[in-house]
């Protein structure tokens, strides 16, 4: 799955998203995803959950 996709979608953008198998899940506020990912979690899935900004965005890392 290329990335660009989600992060590139405006429909994405400003919500949170959770990603399971490689598939958008649920995309939107913080509670909408948190009830999601505890079914995601007691299928015994692993999901990876990150937040798309409304805008470019520069980050930071430290190493």
């Amino acid at each position: 799955m290329k990335k660009n996709i989600i992060f590139n979608n405006p429909k994405y953008k400003g919500k949170h998203i959770l990603l399971v198998e490689g598939k958008v899940l649920v995309a939107g506020n913080w509670k909408k995803v948190s009830s999601s990912l505890d079914k995601v979690y007691q299928q015994g899935k692993i999901p990876t959950l990150t937040y798309i900004p409304k805008a470019d965005t520069l980050v930071l890392s430290h190493q």
